[in-house]
């Protein structure tokens, strides 16, 4: 994995990083704070870019590729949207990480690391923090949606099994 350091020039978001919805979120100094203190990460299928039962606090922001998350060395999701984020909840919980995060392609990811927020004033701290909450508020749901649908799917094909109808 290469690390290539991001050279923010202040003012506004570049163009490459327009399309990313959480950092459509910042503006003015708090956006200039979060784009100093990322690093882009290119990444070669099977690079682990969060490691599960690490005690590490930044996220990541997938630009290109793909990635997988895994749990005990099982695949549990798989993830292709730019933009997509990963390794949030070390931000907001006081625990290691609880699965791994491997590239499945050749990928770019941003990695935000959040020494910066100590440099804060409390009213920018707060600001980070309502933009996070809020972003991962609706990404959790977004994804306890898509665990619910996939959860009735397997309830609808036990009942199937279970009453003789389910084809193979």
């Amino acid at each position: 994995m290469r690390e290539i350091y991001y050279r923010h020039e202040g003012g506004a978001l570049p163009p490459t990083l327009q399309r990313v919805p959480f950092l459509q979120e910042f503006e003015g100094e708090l956006l200039d704070k979060v784009l100093a203190n990322m690093v882009v990460l290119e990444c070669e299928r099977g690079d682990v870019i969060i490691k599960e039962g690490d005690d590490s606090k930044y996220f990541c922001i997938l630009l290109k590729g793909s990635i997988d998350v895994t749990k005990g060395g099982e695949r549990v999701a798989h993830i292709e949207g730019a933009g997509e984020v990963v390794g949030e909840l070390a931000l907001l919980n006081d625990e290691n990480r609880s699965a791994s995060v491997v590239a499945a392609t050749h990928a770019f990811c941003l990695r935000v690391e959040p020494g910066f927020l100590e440099d804060l004033s409390d009213s920018g701290r707060h600001a980070f923090y309502a933009i996070l909450y809020r972003f991962v508020t609706g990404l959790l749901s977004e994804r306890l949606d898509a665990c619910s649908k996939r959860l009735a799917a397997r309830e609808d094909e036990l009942r199937q099994i279970r009453e003789g109808k389910f084809k193979l």
